[in-house]
């Protein structure tokens, strides 16, 4: 069966239904669920070490956590106003006569949902307005760029916290994200679904900022690869395996990949030349299902790798337990000096050192009279 010269698959003929019923928009519908159920249990353990931590992290830090888990509620929101739209084109398709439901095939083989299947939208008995259509896409343009937002400032967060002092380093991060915040809000503002050329800017400026804090993270690590290269190559496969990952991820270097593809997509809608014009298609499937997602995993990710590489080291040499074995010093409490400093004229024990920290033998409850080396390094600041 064909109408004019787009072929129509044989399910067609069974009714009207089966024109959307594995179509394109469904697809990404799924696609998006699957992305949002990662998410999910990504901010869950997330929230979790948060509860654990809450009491001795800085407010700071505990500001930065709400902040990381705020970015869920977006991606939630986004979620459900693109199932309520699927389904109300779902339940447009399935009260389309015959004749119009393969005429509606016949012009457009895209999703359902946007303006491209407008003409679509005309033969049916029933319709969204077009003020509710219009609504619901800014409203998913408005979310995604506030996730887009929200994300930045955590990256940028990075470089303030590993350059404090440098005010210019602070003035450029500014500068960027001024710049991603105006287009990102104009372009909201607009509905244009960030694929106009305000939007084009916007990405421009938000992968302007991956690179910069990239840039500064790596060259923070190139200054202390002596240390890092002293972890890296301490302790456990694991916690090597552990600790290389948690680098990856803290310097951003996988995000700032995914944030080069979308550029390739904006140097498209900017007119210059794209070095990859072939992924345009899966990319801008993803930027209109996805990526709300996305930009709320990375800082959840960061989480749950520092999480994961710290409960490590501290259940693998039970650095926690050490200083409850103590003796505290005489007329102190809770000193934390981990020395062997017997009163009395007791002879000296000999010493169990703990990285930096020396701890006596009678202490550790050792029979042992040797000296032992522990080889547990104190975590880089990158982790």
């Amino acid at each position: 069966m064909t109408t004019g010269d787009v072929p129509l698959p044989r399910s067609l003929a069974a009714g009207p239904a089966s024109v959307y019923a594995l179509n394109e928009q469904l697809r990404l519908v799924i696609l998006e669920a699957s992305f949002f159920g990662v998410y999910t249990f990504l901010v869950a353990f997330q929230l979790g070490s948060c509860l654990r931590t809450r009491t001795s992290l800085s407010w700071k830090r505990n500001l930065l956590n709400g902040i990381g888990l705020s970015l869920y509620a977006p991606a939630a929101a986004h979620l459900a106003v693109v199932l309520f739209l699927w389904y109300k084109n779902s339940e447009i398709a399935l009260t389309l006569p015959p004749d119009h439901a393969r005429r509606c095939q016949a012009e457009d083989h895209r999703p359902s949902l946007g303006p491209a299947m407008e003409s679509c939208h005309t033969l049916g008995l029933r319709n969204i307005s077009q003020s509710d259509q219009y609504d619901a896409g800014r409203a998913l343009t408005a979310l995604l760029a506030l996730n887009i937002i929200l994300s930045d400032a955590m990256v940028l967060w990075r470089v303030f916290v590993l350059w404090p002092r440098i005010w210019w380093i602070k003035c450029v991060s500014a500068v960027l994200f001024a710049a991603t915040i105006a287009t990102l809000s104009y372009g909201a503002y607009r509905n244009a679904g960030l694929d106009d050329t305000v939007s084009a800017c916007a990405i421009l400026c938000s992968w302007l900022i991956n690179v910069w804090a990239t840039t500064l993270v790596a060259a923070r690590a190139w200054k202390r690869r002596a240390d890092i290269g002293g972890h890296l190559h301490a302790g456990h496969p694991a916690t090597r395996v552990g600790a290389v990952l948690s680098l990856f991820v803290w310097c951003g270097m996988f995000y700032t990949l995914l944030w080069t593809l979308l550029l390739d997509d904006a140097l498209g809608v900017l007119g210059l030349p794209a070095p990859a014009a072939r992924l345009r298609t899966a990319v801008r499937a993803a930027k209109a299902s996805v990526l709300v997602d996305v930009v709320g995993m990375y800082p959840a990710t960061i989480a749950v790798a520092v999480d994961l590489s710290g409960r490590f080291v501290r259940e693998t040499f039970c650095v926690d337990d050490v200083p409850s074995l103590l003796p505290a010093r005489t007329g102190q409490r809770g000193s934390g000096d981990l020395r062997a400093a017997h009163s009395g004229g007791a002879p000296a024990q000999p010493a169990l050192r703990v990285g930096a920290r020396t701890v006596s033998a009678a202490a550790m409850g050792s029979v042992s009279q040797r000296t032992e080396e522990v080889g547990v390094k104190k975590r880089p600041r990158w982790l």
